[in-house]
């Protein structure tokens, strides 16, 4: 696909609980990806918690170390619409998720939804290899309430789980039954 939606989680402390880039582009080594203006803007006019505010996203990994692969295996013509989240909120996070498959149902194109997101990486090798079993399955079974049940209620570690969830609730309302392990 030459469109791309990624979240990711904050790690830089936005004071934003939303970041949605709507307009520009990111440069990298591979040169620049511009962001989809006309896609960003119809999922803001859906979500109005989404801050149109590029400065939030400034040294945010989450999104960034993904845009050179994308370009690398993606068209040349490609484009992004990257938000970044430090909230919480649950229904918020449903309100995007909604938001996102009614604006990827608009597209004429088809759109990739990625999830900028890590595992366990302070944890000893064998336990967290467990813990990350246990998430890997909720992802494969698609299910953001038991992916963020395993976060919350068993401290399972997992950067961007809400971003995670999100893809996840978007990805069955656009007809994904079930996810596979790629690697």
């Amino acid at each position: 696909p030459r469109r791309c939606i990624i979240i990711g989680p904050s790690h830089t402390g936005s004071w934003l609980p939303w970041s949605l880039a709507a307009e520009g582009s990111y440069r990298t080594p591979l040169g620049e990806v511009p962001v989809d203006a006309a896609c960003a803007e119809a999922l803001r006019a859906r979500c109005p918690f989404l801050a149109t505010d590029a400065w939030a996203q400034q040294g945010e990994h989450a999104i960034e170390v993904l845009v050179p692969f994308l370009q690398y295996r993606g068209p040349s013509d490609l484009t992004i619409v990257p938000i970044v989240m430090a909230s919480s909120d649950t229904e918020e996070r449903r309100q995007l998720a909604d938001a996102l498959a009614q604006v990827i149902r608009m597209q004429e194109d088809p759109t990739l939804l990625i999830a900028s997101t890590d595992l366990s990486h302070y944890e000893p090798q064998a336990a967290g290899a467990l813990h990350d079993r246990q998430l890997i399955e909720a992802i494969c079974a698609l299910d953001p309430e038991a992916l963020t049940r395993l976060v919350r209620e068993r401290e399972l570690i997992m950067c961007g789980a809400g971003a995670a969830a999100c893809v996840l609730s978007a990805a069955t309302q656009l007809g994904a039954r079930r996810g596979r392990l790629v690697q």
